[in-house]
């Protein structure tokens, strides 16, 4: 009986043994916000209102390992470190947070409310040899009017080093989602004016005299 147990004893002993060595061996893997720093508040007079009808990504990027890709186009992925989301997560939160520094409200649907609409694609994100780089393409509607635009930031990296390939990435990111949010921001000031002309055109009114 003793015999028996003992056998049935010494593989669990040692599975323990080799799961007890796997943890040792095996680095750990540590999870990266593309959403760095504090969110401060911002004070506007008058806030343009923008509804998100959605973040897409290429299938290739949209993914929690993070990209290295080289020049000849050979596809590989950071071994001890990956995002804590996936890219379209991470830039439509980027996207709630930063706007307010820009006097404009992003909202989900449904946004009855919202002047504009906006759509974002990431088609890039990723460590191009020792370049972080970001390429955005974004469609920005108002009424019958639409605006496809296309946003590219890149960032050499000086030390091949995980750290600062990730830090280099998340720059670029939010350098990005900044222009995004400016070019937003500087139509509304031209429809603004615009308003103002058109009702100057119309002339003062006249008032009615009455006998």
């Amino acid at each position: 009986m003793k015999a028996k147990f003992g056998l049935f004893a010494l593989p669990l002993l040692f599975t323990g043994c080799l799961n007890l060595n796997l943890k040792q061996i095996l680095p750990s893997v540590k999870d990266y916000d593309l959403n760095v720093g504090a969110i401060e508040a911002q004070t506007c007079k008058n806030t343009l209102s923008v509804g998100l009808l959605e973040v897409l990504s290429a299938d290739l990027y949209n993914t929690k390992s993070i990209v290295k890709r080289t020049l000849g186009g050979e596809i590989t992925y950071l071994k001890e470190q990956k995002f804590a989301d996936t890219p379209t997560n991470m830039f439509k939160r980027m996207l709630f947070l930063q706007a307010p520094r820009h006097c404009i409200s992003i909202s989900p649907a449904p946004y009855a409310n919202a002047s504009s609409t906006l759509q974002l694609n990431v088609l890039t994100l990723a460590l191009l040899d020792n370049t972080a780089e970001v390429v955005l393409d974004y469609t920005l509607t108002t009424g019958a009017e639409s605006q496809h635009k296309r946003i590219v930031q890149k960032q050499p990296i000086q030390k091949e080093q995980d750290l600062s390939q990730i830090q280099a990435l998340q720059r670029v990111s939010l350098k990005a989602i900044d222009q995004l949010l400016a070019q937003i921001e500087q139509t509304a000031p031209k429809k603004e004016q615009q308003s103002k002309k058109d009702e100057g055109l119309k002339g003062p009114k006249l008032n009615k005299s009455t006998f």
